[in-house]
């Protein structure tokens, strides 16, 4: 079981495709031609047997919108600041969801901050 990051998924492929082992992904973290070169489960690594993941930017959008709908009923002004976890394509993929649902309540967006998945980051880059 591994997250294959970017820049070397195809060399973490063809290595592991040398032995007998079988491979389960965690996210989609790939993407462009890097996800091109490696394929999809079951397909040109035969070894890669599934892979697990959700959708960040759904769920951005979900977690965005109730915010947002709370923050109206209590007539308060939609002013947005974001708190992404780092420079991933993970956090871009849920940045956009928050982007998507910013536009649709017409809010304003201050800023997206990049706490590193650390709550000392988070509140001294918010407060």
């Amino acid at each position: 079981m591994l997250v294959n990051y970017p820049g070397g998924a195809l060399n973490t492929f063809d290595f592991l495709a040398k032995y007998p082992v079988k491979i389960i992904t965690f996210e989609q973290t790939i993407s462009g031609k890097e996800k091109k070169s490696i394929g999809h489960p079951n397909g040109k690594f035969k070894n890669w047997v599934g892979e697990i993941f959700h959708d960040n930017k759904k769920a951005s959008q979900l977690l965005a919108s109730r915010l947002f709908e709370k923050a109206k009923k209590k007539g308060r002004p939609l002013i947005v600041a974001g708190i992404s976890g780092h420079f991933g394509s993970e956090s871009a993929i849920r940045n956009s969801g928050l982007l998507a649902v910013v536009d649709s309540y017409q809010a304003e967006l201050k800023q997206i901050v990049y706490a590193q998945w650390s709550r000392e980051d988070a509140y001294t880059k918010t407060f």
